[in-house]
């Protein structure tokens, strides 16, 4: 009889995992609607599920830090049907700076989906009489007026505050950090010069870059980006020091102990839709460019990337909290 029971079970647990997916997948978002990862977990979950023949819906789970989001994710079965959209806050930098019930650990890499860079964007209102268009403005600026500058961050890990804290650090610049909850949040403070600066994803604000809206001072990256091209990179205004956020990047990822095959069957998946005209269009509209990579790939990425961040952040004083 257990013989019987045991080659049911094969022959049935076989056919079910042969079908996956049976049932609709969910992304977890671990930020709030409307933020760049967000925007590109949608692209995605369009395109998966059609080339998966399933719906893939997105759920954003979202805070300042994405913890919450995260843990939950890292908690759920290891079954495909759950996975999260994340980049270097959860994975990398949470970890170096909050107590986090989660470990990267707790993950496997499916692939990479996409790389973008940062850039440094300042208000176009007049501050005390001076405006901030350009680096050597900006340095002007905090040396006659030290401390007066406010910028705009999002959360206590979020990219966008820790490189600010670089940003000022690398600048020997005082400032005042003003929270916000997400990103998104403090667009339409920096325009009306409420705050004055911050280190934003060029998707988010590209559009208000282009159109004057903002000015963008530097882009954090190693070569000028073909989404802002008038705007010069770190190294051509003299500020160094951001090898390590160079090159941001968004990745999908399922809870550990998925099984082999369903993530090399995902990571296909993924591979052809972001290999496709239709994802490097939808993602470049987000100033995104479409990027796959094998799970082990997107793996190192993630450890190479933690001894820069971890180097970065030790160098400009930021500590675990």
């Amino acid at each position: 009889m257990k013989r019987v029971l045991a080659l049911l079970f094969t022959l049935f647990g076989g056919v079910a995992h042969a079908q996956y997916p049976e049932r609709p997948i969910k992304i977890v978002v671990p930020f709030v609607a409307g933020t760049s990862i967000d925007s590109v977990a949608r692209i995605v979950a369009q395109g998966m599920g059609d080339s998966l023949s399933t719906n893939v819906i997105v759920e954003n789970r979202g805070s300042s830090s994405g913890i919450p989001g995260a843990l939950a994710v890292s908690m759920a079965a290891p079954d495909g049907y759950t996975l999260m959209m994340a980049s270097t806050p959860i994975m990398i930098t949470n970890e170096l700076i909050l107590d986090t019930p989660y470990s990267a650990a707790q993950f496997e890499p499916v692939g990479l989906v996409g790389t973008f860079n940062f850039v440094v964007a300042a208000t176009t209102k007049l501050i005390m009489g001076k405006t901030l268009a350009n680096i050597a403005e900006l340095r002007t600026f905090a040396e006659a007026h030290p401390g007066a500058l406010n910028v705009g961050v999002s959360g206590t890990a979020n990219t966008t505050t820790l490189c600010a804290h670089a940003l000022l650090h690398q600048m020997e610049i005082k400032a005042q950090l003003v929270p916000y909850r997400g990103n998104a949040e403090f667009v339409l403070d920096l325009i009306e010069g409420k705050v004055h600066l911050a280190c934003v994803p060029e998707g988010l604000f590209a559009p208000l870059l282009k159109e004057g809206r903002l000015t963008g001072l530097a882009l954090i990256g190693q070569q000028r980006s073909p989404f802002l091209p008038q705007v010069p990179t770190v190294g051509e205004v003299d500020i160094m020091g951001f090898e390590s956020v160079a090159k941001n990047w968004h990745g999908l990822f399922a809870p550990k102990g998925v099984s082999a095959e369903i993530k090399m069957m995902l990571n296909k998946h993924l591979c052809q839709f972001l290999q496709s005209p239709s994802a490097v269009t939808a993602l470049y509209s987000a100033s995104v460019v479409a990027q796959c990579s094998t799970p082990s790939e997107l793996a190192s990425i993630i450890k190479d990337q933690g001894v820069r961040w971890k180097e970065l952040l030790r160098s400009a004083g930021i500590n675990r909290r």
